[in-house]
């Protein structure tokens, strides 16, 4: 099974195997220590641990920020930069859900940027430009629906008003995003076989892409999960669930 190549304009790699394209990719821009931005959660999966074993094997120096949570705020994103700061990072790699591609996405514009998250969001009185060249960033969603790797704009809350902040601009999307990680890790855990006809990955793919355009007035409460099946050799339905909310 090949991996499917498209872009909205973010350029997504679709398929099982998908991340195994991330250290390639880090090489042939000459990154050597990347900041892993996830959750608590899926930092203490083996799929992550399995990746920075690929990413050490290819000569990368990597560390893990485990410390988003929930509905991200911008304290998540100054721990974050003090992170890439310590591990002396020259990029990003968001991997999760939502919520860490967008602390991840943030942490890249605030590497380079002075001043306050804050003061790049789009709702700010007068928003500070993005005048410098964004953190090299990539993302390896783990989860379909919420969409963050294929836009350029972090949403962040204000921990005092609880208002969801979008914070960016077009420089500061991910470079590439690298898809199909949970849907390979679900079906794993699940036991489930994956099937190999291109009908069921194209289905997989359309039906994904549709969950990212469902309409939702709460993110975090409402999520659109797609879903894509066929009937094996057998006749036994085959689910899977390509999805969540982060």
């Amino acid at each position: 099974m090949s991996i499917a190549r498209f872009a909205f304009p973010t350029a997504i790699h679709f398929g099982p195997g998908a991340r195994a394209l991330a250290a390639p990719h880090l090489a042939a821009v000459s990154i050597k220590r990347p900041l892993i931005v996830t959750d608590r959660g899926v930092g203490a999966l083996p799929i992550l641990a399995r990746f920075r074993d690929d990413l050490v094997r290819a000569g990368l120096a990597t560390v893990a920020f485990d410390g988003v949570a929930g509905n991200p705020v911008k304290a998540q994103v100054v721990a974050g930069v003090q992170a890439y700061r310590a591990h002396a990072a020259d990029a990003v790699i968001g991997f999760g859900g939502g919520s860490a591609l967008d602390v991840a996405k943030a942490v890249a514009l605030m590497a380079t940027h002075p001043g306050d998250l804050f003061d790049y969001a789009f709702a700010a009185a007068t928003p500070r430009e993005i005048s410098a060249a964004v953190a090299h960033f990539i993302a390896l969603p783990t989860t379909a629906g919420t969409g963050s790797e294929a836009q350029s704009f972090a949403l962040i809350s204000d921990a005092e008003t609880h208002v969801k902040m979008a914070c960016g601009d077009k420089r500061a999307a991910c470079r590439i995003a690298l898809g199909a990680v949970a849907l390979h890790a679900w079906l794993r855990v699940k036991n489930v076989r994956l099937p190999r006809d291109r009908t069921f990955w194209r289905t997989a793919i359309i039906s994904a892409v549709f969950a990212n355009m469902w309409p939702s007035s709460n993110r975090d409460c409402i999520c659109a999960t797609a879903v894509a099946w066929r009937f094996s050799q057998r006749g036994a339905l085959i689910v899977a669930r390509v999805s969540s909310a982060s």
